[in-house]
């Protein structure tokens, strides 16, 4: 397991369908990363065609993971689904992950708590505004904490100091723009929608900063994550924080 996957994935214990699923996500987290290369000069031809394909996978197996850990209801009745025995190869599966409702909601919410909304009307998107205000906020808010207990005795990396300099209300608004530009960029080389020469668009800083602003992303959903009281399998602080800064170098 590397540290993305533990990070992302937890201290998975058990033998049910969500310690089994949250394994399957490290093995797949830890195959993908190992074959994203960062700071590497110049691509090959094949490694700039491949490179969207991992970049969007990570993005997915994490966020899928995070879902997991967070709403394992959501992940335990797809399981059951796949598990059934039919075959799943030749048509969609309508309770599949979507980007658009399970990791981002559609439209932001005006009212978050109006009396009148029933629990269906309240989005429960990874990065929607109920999970910013009830499970994001607050774990951002014991990270910093953690992070202020060390007295300021440790050297952070590059990406820690731009958490500490984040303020609790901006953190999901920025998680969101990063995760729907780098998605988006990702998509169209999976997609292979270019009509012309892929090099145009993914040249070799293009392909880095995507790469980066994946890595970013993912490690720093995990990091918070595992400050939430209420989530499966979290890593204590100080593991999250050494997996987190271990990312960095």
């Amino acid at each position: 397991m590397s540290n993305l996957s533990e990070l992302v994935c937890g201290n998975v214990k058990g033998s049910g369908n969500l310690a089994r699923s949250l394994r399957h996500f490290a093995q797949t987290l830890t195959l993908l990363e190992r074959h994203l290369r960062r700071g590497v000069p110049k691509r090959r031809p094949l490694e700039r065609l491949v490179c969207p394909f991992l970049v969007r996978g990570i993005i997915e197996v994490a966020c899928t993971s995070l879902i997991g850990r967070r709403d394992p209801f959501r992940i335990l009745t797809l399981a059951e689904i796949q598990s059934q025995g039919h075959d799943l190869s030749s048509g969609r599966v309508a309770a599949a992950i979507q980007w658009t409702g399970d990791v981002l909601a559609g439209a932001r919410v005006r009212n978050l708590w109006d009396s009148t909304k029933n629990a269906g009307d309240m989005t429960r998107a990874l990065l929607g505004d109920y999970q910013d205000h009830i499970f994001w906020q607050p774990a951002f808010l014991r990270l910093s904490d953690h992070l202020a207990s060390s007295g300021g005795t440790l050297t952070y990396g590059d990406w820690t100091r731009r958490l500490l300099n984040t303020d609790p209300q901006g953190l999901v608004p920025q998680l969101r723009g990063i995760a729907s530009e780098t998605y988006s960029a990702a998509s169209k080389g999976v997609h292979h929608e270019f009509v012309l020469s892929m090099a145009a668009y993914y040249d070799d800083a293009t392909l880095e900063k995507l790469t980066e602003d994946a890595l970013w992303l993912v490690a720093t959903m995990a990091v918070v994550a595992n400050f939430d009281e209420s989530i499966a399998f979290a890593l204590t602080p100080s593991r999250s924080m050494k997996c987190y800064e271990e990312l960095q170098r």
